[in-house]
């Protein structure tokens, strides 16, 4: 009640400032008179009480001729929108579909149904129930659709599954093993891993980490959505959709296997799989479906984090280092520094008296990506993008190279106000906005470079201040 009190009150004292404003505007200018005339004239309604105070004239008239006209507008504009409404009600009825949609059971999820939208692509089939040819459609949604069927490759067990829960695990196995030259992530995210072996890992640490039924299922399905997510084209693989979870517990749901759950164990596992990236989860979720999704996101970041040794063995690799420099080197002349290109925005500044070019590493890793050949790019992880709080995996490559180039500042300034690098990164201010991880290079030894014309750049219209970085201070913390 109190801040709509407030709201109230501010939108009056704006008002009266607008109106007191405009009045004085036409008194000063000695249009008041001519203005109530013609206000008044046009009006199609004025309270009698209110003649004697328009006619009195002064400023305490023109206010009320101005709130009059102001009333008005009001009362016009509200027959209009109403108008608007009872003609569009009749001219444009709203259609109904044909179909509603089904009953929500243990087996579907309301809130993913109503939030997020998918649309697959099925291929002609045969009808399981009238055994006639279907042509291929469009979906949006794969609910109650018996044409969504993902093919298997036969794996022996050491022994038949005795419970429907390892019937539905074996499933999932050869699900993914008769896929298994799909990526865990086209963009390098998990490095060259396939998605059969990244789910495997998944699979045996949830195995060590929870002694819940579900534990391996879970493992097991939780990255089986982006079958449908990812699309192999001519130039490599492609991501569909970002929400391969939701498709994880879409397709475990029409596993036959599934069906034969109990329903709890259909309920818990149809949920964690469609929330296990969600960032938040809904409050009618079980405590056993958060703990499992809990664990999953544990033991995805830790086989994650597995996968993502293959780039930093890349860095001591020297043909991947030669290739990196070589890029970087071209690139040197082409960055846009000052804005001297006139685009959207500066890659880097500099200013006349100080012996530095300060470069966004974000923007450099972005120019470096698209030169690099898809390989490397892949191991170094050039396309994944990280949280502000996280390195990006390739920036120690760019710092490694401008350091073996004998371009790369690490400390400016001297005494009680010298700043050093953190991991070869600063922060800085120019003007009024500020920056984070910030490459400051040697502007003498750029002009060396014959290829850099340092007068195309200029200087930069605003005050360069560098900062210590914000990771050497939480480094501190």
């Amino acid at each position: 009640m109190k801040s709509n009190s407030v709201t109230i009150m501010s939108v009056l004292i704006t008002y009266a400032i607008i109106i007191g404003g405009y009045a004085f505007w036409l008194t000063s200018t000695y249009q008041s008179s001519s203005y109530m005339l013609e206000a008044t004239n046009g009006m199609a309604y004025v309270p009698e009480v209110l003649w004697p105070t328009i006619i009195e004239g002064g400023y305490k008239a023109l206010l009320t001729t101005i709130l009059l006209v102001t009333m008005h507008t009001l009362f016009y504009t509200g027959l209009t929108l109403i108008a608007g409404i009872v003609i569009g009600h009749f001219a444009f009825p709203v259609r109904t579909r044909a179909k509603s949609r089904p009953k929500q059971t243990v087996d579907r999820l309301r809130h993913d149904d109503s939030e997020y939208r998918i649309t697959v692509v099925a291929p002609d089939s045969i009808d399981p129930v009238t055994h006639q040819p279907r042509e291929g459609k469009a979906l949006d949604t794969l609910f109650d659709d018996t044409q969504i069927r993902l093919r298997r490759s036969e794996i022996r067990s050491k022994r038949a599954p005795e419970t429907p829960i390892e019937e539905l695990e074996l499933a999932l196995l050869q699900t993914l093993y008769a896929h298994k030259d799909y990526p865990a992530d086209p963009a390098g995210h998990h490095s060259q891993v396939g998605m059969y072996d990244h789910s495997i890992r998944v699979m045996q640490r949830m195995k060590e980490s929870s002694d819940h039924p579900l534990a391996k299922a879970v493992g097991l399905g939780h990255d089986i959505g982006k079958l449908l997510a990812y699309k192999k084209t001519a130039e490599g693989w492609q991501i569909t959709s970002k929400r391969h979870d939701r498709m994880s517990g879409e397709i475990v749901r029409h596993l036959p296997e599934f069906q034969r759950l109990k329903e709890d164990d259909r309920r818990t596992l149809s949920r964690v799989l469609s929330y296990a990236h969600a960032k938040k989860l809904p409050r009618t979720l079980s405590t056993e479906a958060r703990e499992l999704i809990q664990t999953l996101k544990v033991a995805d970041g830790l086989t994650t984090s597995d996968d993502r040794q293959t780039s930093e063995t890349a860095l001591t690799n020297a043909n991947v280092m030669e290739t990196v420099r070589r890029v970087i080197d071209g690139l040197l002349p082409e960055i846009n520094i000052n804005n001297y290109m006139g685009r959207e925005h500066a890659e880097g500044w500099t200013i006349e008296g100080v012996e530095y070019v300060a470069i966004l590493e974000s923007k450099l890793r972005e120019k470096i990506a698209g030169q690099l050949p898809h390989s490397i790019a892949q191991v170094l992880q050039a396309y994944v993008n990280v949280d502000s709080t996280s390195h990006h995996p390739m920036t120690r490559a760019i710092v490694s190279t401008f350091e073996d180039m004998e371009l790369l500042t690490n400390a400016v300034g001297s005494g009680e106000s010298r700043i050093e690098a953190h991991e070869g990164l600063f922060d800085i201010k120019v003007g009024r906005q500020k920056f984070v991880d910030v490459l400051l290079l040697d502007k003498e030894k750029l002009a060396a470079d014959r290829r850099i014309n340092l007068k195309r750049w200029g200087s930069a219209g605003y005050n360069l201040r560098v900062r210590k970085s914000r990771r050497a201070k939480e480094a501190s913390a």
